[in-house]
């Protein structure tokens, strides 16, 4: 006898003579479950028991990132955003473009001092490509990522995307599987789903899901581009979509048309996406909007000559953002004077702590530890690691409490508990 799982219908369908209505639960083989959730008409009723994974959070080498991530109001799912990029992401810079936030909203992106970034403030709202293409103006690197801020990165997603680029050598343009979106990226078993998963359950479903790639049109709520694909067709056409919606499309078919460069979906890589906070908030149905602006692209697109489109967008008002170490409560602090030993990446993540390196090596780079350069002042490597690790409140006199640890050290667990 076959396993059976419980679903939940999400609308009034007919299956086998019975009628199911909105809400009603049902116990299915797995099947008909997974063509009820493929169909859009059912949910699981228990996301865990549809995943069977491990969570892993192992960083493979890649180059440099330029993560763009846009605002206007949304503080809440903005923040759950930047901290799940700065807890699962590794060898990146990030740039906020804030789109005519309110005066409440500026204060709390100037108050961010948990992560670093450039923070870009236009009075009012420019629009989603004008906000990336000023993101491509600032980016420092040759692969820019475009991120909305309604997602939840979960580990090894930039990994993986930027592995696309390695393994398929005419991939432009590459974007994630998700939760909500049109066309294929979207896993329906989540879609309904999607608000109430917590962090874990987002995390184990990323880590069941197999790697593989598709060329094809990837969707805009989260995609990477190298930037020669920029500098050879330009930028996203602002005239044409204004606040947004289906620039990313036609940004696609004229890398194709110009540049030859392809689009990948990355089936391994996994970006949880809410959906439509921003338009939303403008008063704008997202449904309706997307629709018409689709149709009229499909309708036109035989028409629009392919042409390099020139980066014209001003900047506005930008300042650098960076971790002030002194007002975190825990610091915890390691040495490593004249490459002693490995340090060790990765820690226990906590927005509480921040994990503070000492160094006399220039060439030593964390995307994990906040680096800070010392010019020595004893030969002896044991004796100079002894300053920082006896003299905390010299260098942190603000911080609550701070702990050392030998730079081999890994903090599994919460430190708290101590």
């Amino acid at each position: 006898m076959q396993d059976k799982i419980k679903l939940v219908a999400i609308q009034r369908f007919e299956f086998e003579g019975k009628i199911y209505s909105s809400g009603e639960t049902s116990y299915q083989i797995k099947r008909v479950a997974k063509r009820w959730v493929s169909r859009g008409i059912a949910k699981y009723a228990e996301i865990d028991t549809k995943i069977d994974a491990v969570i892993t959070d192992r960083h493979l080498e890649h180059s440099k990132v330029s993560v763009v991530v846009m605002i206007i109001e949304e503080i809440e799912v903005f923040t759950k955003c930047l901290k799940s990029l700065k807890k699962h992401t590794d060898n990146y810079e990030l740039i906020v473009i804030s789109n005519g936030s309110s005066k409440e909203t500026l204060k709390f992106l100037d108050s961010i001092d948990w992560i670093d970034f450039t923070f870009v403030k236009n009075k009012e709202n420019k629009g989603i490509p004008y906000a990336w293409n000023q993101g491509v103006k600032l980016a420092k690197h040759d692969y820019i990522c475009f991120l909305n801020s309604d997602t939840i990165v979960t580990p090894n997603w930039l990994d993986k995307l930027m592995k696309c680029f390695k393994d398929n050598k005419d991939c432009g343009i590459c974007g994630p599987t998700t939760s909500h979106c049109g066309g294929l990226q979207c896993d329906r078993r989540v879609r309904e789903s999607r608000f109430e998963m917590t962090l874990d359950q987002i995390n184990k479903f990323a880590s069941s899901l197999k790697d593989g790639y598709r060329q094809q049109e990837v969707m805009g709520f989260c995609f990477v581009v190298k930037r020669e694909v920029f500098e050879k067709v330009g930028v996203f056409d602002y005239k044409r979509f204004k606040l947004g919606n289906t620039e990313e499309r036609e940004f696609i078919w004229r890398a194709d048309k110009l540049g030859n460069y392809k689009s990948y979906w990355v089936k391994g890589a996994y970006v949880h996406h809410y959906g439509h906070i921003t338009f939303k908030e403008l008063g704008i149905d997202p449904y309706t909007y997307n629709i018409e602006a689709r149709r009229e692209w499909d309708k036109n697109k035989h028409l629009v000559e392919s042409k390099f489109i020139e980066n014209d967008v001003e900047l506005g008002t930008i300042k650098q953002i960076n971790i002030d170490i002194n007002k975190n409560k825990i610091i915890i602090m390691t040495a490593n004077i004249g490459q002693y030993d490995d340090v060790m990446e990765k820690h226990f993540y906590h927005p509480n702590y921040q994990f503070v390196l000492f160094t006399d090596d220039k060439n030593l780079k964390s995307s994990f530890w906040k680096v800070i350069y010392v010019k020595r002042k004893f030969e002896d490597s044991r004796r100079e690691s002894r300053i920082y690790k006896w003299l905390p409140h010299k260098f942190f006199p603000n911080a609550k409490y701070s702990l050392w640890i030998d730079s081999n050290i890994l903090i599994k667990t919460d430190i708290n508990i101590l």
